[in-house]
């Protein structure tokens, strides 16, 4: 019998688990379907409506079910490839769904021993101290390294050049489409209040619950020039016209990597600190004595920020990725 389901992905979103899975996911189905791959759906027990409706906006069937069916409902479809995309995976659920179908997996982001049970493993950040590696463990591949991130579409388009004024005056804030830790609030203060004379941009998502406290901020500096977007599809764009970006460490820090800009990650959680504790271009947040001061020093040392970021190659492994799922 015909699969109804080529490519299943499943992955997780939220306002605590923020939404870069979901982005990152969603890229990936872009170019999947983009290069051959047929009947992509995707699978979630996220049950906040604007996860949902963020994949289906983009025409991708989305099915949702509680953490106790999700497993038979896997196994019931019996996709030709399942794509794992979530941290923290139990090996019993990996190996009964590798059991029971005739699936092959490829899992990202994952560091326990359910990785042993796939075809496929793809771990950009996790696990990979940030060195760049292709290996094999037995007979699963393993695409290891920021070259290997799965970045949004528009961000593969090599005519997106950065242009550095030497002068610091337009500084975009990015936190995900939740920011749990209400950076755009703190930082959009602290800004203001290093040198009014900047021009802030900010961009907040879907799961973002501090809009209220957001707006009144702003009513409090009504000589500030501020920009503010919401879910926003064209982000290259709002990058380039910056000359800072201030993020999380997650997809938009490489996504500025790749452009080149100037660019600052703070932790939004402890798991964010523990993968990228004395990373390049992050920090914590409470050990910053004055955040003015420190973007303005990343940004005057341009070329010593240039020379870091040409080591990691964010991003440019995508075809490696998409041409080993499609020959599975």
């Amino acid at each position: 019998m015909k699969r109804k389901t080529d490519i299943l992905i499943y992955t997780e979103g939220g306002h605590k688990l923020g939404m870069g899975n979901i982005y990152r996911s969603i890229s990936l189905a872009n170019e999947l379907k983009k290069r051959g791959g047929k009947n992509v759906k995707f699978i979630t027990t996220s049950n906040e409506k604007y996860v949902l409706d963020l994949i289906r906006q983009h025409k991708y069937p989305s099915l949702y079910y509680t953490k106790k069916k999700l497993l038979n409902k896997i196994i019931e479809l019996d996709p030709k490839i399942l794509i794992i995309d979530f941290l923290g995976l139990d090996e019993s659920f990996v190996k009964e769904i590798k059991e029971k179908t005739n699936s092959k997996i490829v899992i990202i982001g994952n560091d326990t021993s359910a990785n042993k049970y796939a075809d496929i493993v793809i771990n950009a950040i996790v696990g990979t101290k940030f060195k760049n590696k292709k290996h094999y463990i037995n007979k699963t591949l393993y695409l290891e390294g920021p070259k290997y991130l799965v970045l949004r579409d528009e961000f593969a388009k090599k005519s997106l050049n950065y242009i550095y004024r030497g002068k610091l005056e337009r500084v975009l804030l990015l936190f995900g489409g939740s920011d749990q830790a209400n950076f755009t609030c703190k930082i959009f203060n602290d800004l203001l209040n290093y040198d009014k004379k900047l021009k802030l941009t900010l961009v907040i998502g879907a799961g973002f619950k501090y809009e209220k406290e957001l707006n009144e901020l702003i009513k409090k500096h009504p000589n500030a020039i501020v920009k503010l977007y919401k879910n926003i599809s064209n982000v290259s764009t709002v990058m380039l016209k910056s000359d800072f970006i201030i993020t999380s460490p997650g997809t938009a820090l490489f996504e500025g990597f790749r452009l080149k800009i100037p660019i600052l990650g703070l932790f939004q959680n402890h798991s964010q600190e523990k993968v990228f504790r004395n990373f390049f271009m992050t920090k914590k947040y409470q050990n910053i004595d004055n955040i003015g001061k420190l973007v303005n020093s990343i940004y005057i040392n341009i070329d010593k920020y240039k020379a870091g970021i040409n080591l990691i190659q964010a991003g440019e492994g995508k075809d490696e990725i998409i041409n080993s799922i499609l020959k599975l």
